[in-house]
């Protein structure tokens, strides 16, 4: 699944994949190939780990698989409003020492915090193209998909009373987030764009 992100001069793309873990069945082995192959096929990757969980064994699993990439990879760190300061600079420094990033980014979805700043980073390593989705597209998803996700998650902006079982990922399948973007020049019209991951 894609999202789009249209920015004035860019355009972000984000792909979900599911979470790479260490896998115990075939099934479990093919997920980790298709992710593995969609994150060769992106201009950078998102690894998100939130700040509010200490870094685990699949955190290092991870790390490892991503250090194999000639892509640049950003490490997010989410969730930065709810700890404290200190709590926020501990989990921070413990990412510089998981592995060798990008960029270090915390943000806070929940309060909009550094958002701006984490499209800002991925754009540095975003080529110039034109846009790969028509302005005001927000996803790849037919409307029928959408909904039926959202009748199975729960209402919006609310939670669920009983939500399907539905495969988020823990401290120990947490998903790199492949992402393509369009970018354009200031110089030029709004019509370069680029992939992402």
């Amino acid at each position: 699944m894609r999202g789009v992100i249209h920015k004035e001069n860019a355009q972000i793309v984000l792909v979900d994949t599911p979470g790479l873990h260490r896998p115990r069945t075939l099934l479990g082995k093919r997920l980790n190939d298709l992710v593995r192959e969609t994150l060769t096929d992106v201009d950078v990757v998102v690894f998100c780990i939130p700040a509010n969980e200490k870094i685990g064994p699949g955190d290092r699993f991870i790390t490892r698989d991503l250090a194999e990439l000639r892509t640049p990879v950003v490490a997010v760190v989410t969730k930065a409003d709810t700890v404290t300061r200190e709590a926020l600079a501990a989990q921070l420094l413990a990412v510089s020492e998981l592995g060798e990033w990008a960029d270090i980014v915390p943000v806070s979805a929940q309060r909009n915090e550094q958002i701006d700043v984490l499209e800002e980073v991925l754009l540095k390593y975003m080529p110039l193209s034109p846009p790969l989705y028509p302005t005001g597209e927000i996803t790849d998803e037919p409307q029928q998909v959408m909904i039926a996700e959202l009748s199975a998650r729960g209402r919006p902006g609310g939670r669920a009373r009983r939500a399907a079982p539905l495969p988020w990922p823990s401290s120990s399948t947490r998903s790199p987030t492949p992402t393509t973007s369009a970018r354009s020049d200031t110089s030029r019209a709004p019509e370069v764009a680029s992939r992402c991951a």
